[in-house]
């Protein structure tokens, strides 16, 4: 446990995003590193995050394998309410509190840098004449593949979940409006 507030410390993530309810993404602009310093600290936010689910599924089986042997000739309302106390103790327990924590952190700092990056490579698209392709398009799906992904990687369903919604928020708005433009430029 102390490692993840090592981690969290080291990265000044609570400097970087507040509180996540508390500020709205406009100001985030304000206090986040660059992008390509975020990256780094995005895949480790994810690995910390798959490698505590893992972990806790560890304890989860263990324990349950000890409630096989122990409760062998209890009844199945005693059976059923133990798995029901493990499940809430380990919803409850300081690592997953602090991994949905840090969850929430990364679902704002992947937005922001889904953002910053999608607008990057929007703003770099270049029309020549003659071109009939576009490396806008190739640069925005690679980011949105990439965040899409590392997201996957975490070994959370809503944040997965999250990202995808953040994902197809971005593709209509900036991505739209930046394809949308180039368009009516040829």
């Amino acid at each position: 446990m102390g490692s993840i507030d090592l981690g969290a410390k080291q990265r000044a993530l609570h400097r970087v995003i507040g509180h996540p309810c508390a500020r709205c993404l406009a100001a985030l602009t304000l206090a986040v590193p660059p992008c390509r310093e975020l990256d780094p600290i995005l895949t480790e936010v994810t690995l910390m995050n798959a490698r505590s689910e893992l972990y806790l599924r560890f304890i989860k089986r263990r324990i349950t394998a000890d409630f096989e042997v122990g409760d062998s000739m209890a009844p199945e309302e005693v059976k059923q309410e133990h798995q029901k106390q493990l499940d809430k103790l380990l919803n409850n327990c300081l690592l997953s509190c602090t991994m949905q924590e840090l969850i929430g952190y990364y679902i704002t700092m992947e937005q922001y840098f889904m953002r910053e990056t999608v607008n990057k490579a929007v703003a770099m698209d270049s029309y020549e004449k003659g071109q009939l392709t576009s490396s806008m398009v190739d640069d925005v799906f690679y980011i949105v593949k990439k965040c899409i992904g590392r997201a996957l990687s975490s070994s959370s369903i809503d944040c997965l979940c999250a990202m995808i919604n953040h994902s197809t928020t971005e593709l209509e708005s900036d991505f739209r409006t930046g394809s949308y433009g180039r368009e009516k430029g040829i």
